[in-house]
């Protein structure tokens, strides 16, 4: 059902484990939002974020958005403190997004 995420290089480990982590609804929801998860996550990679995959499952409720919303939201920082935060500890978007 997710196995889109494999186009931007989400291991499966990580696919698996959103398919156990996530109800089937979360699931669906996700597949339904494929664009803009592959945008959202795209544009990650274009600022340097390399945890993607931890935001991926713990951090979910971000590829529920529309990746212009993330981008805005994002840009209102500087990117390489902004990237360096994040791949730190990715529990900090929550205070951003």
């Amino acid at each position: 059902m997710i196995n889109f995420l494999k186009e931007e290089n989400i291991s499966d480990e990580t696919i698996s484990l959103l398919e156990k982590k996530k109800t089937s609804n979360e699931l669906f929801d996700l597949s339904l939002n494929k664009v803009q998860i592959l945008k959202i996550i795209k544009y990650l990679k274009s600022i340097n974020i390399k945890n993607i995959e931890e935001l991926l499952i713990n951090e979910t409720y971000i590829f529920y958005k529309v990746a212009s919303d993330i981008k805005i939201e994002l840009s209102k920082y500087e990117e390489v403190p902004l990237a360096e935060a994040i791949n730190n500890n990715y529990e900090i978007i929550e205070q951003i997004i």
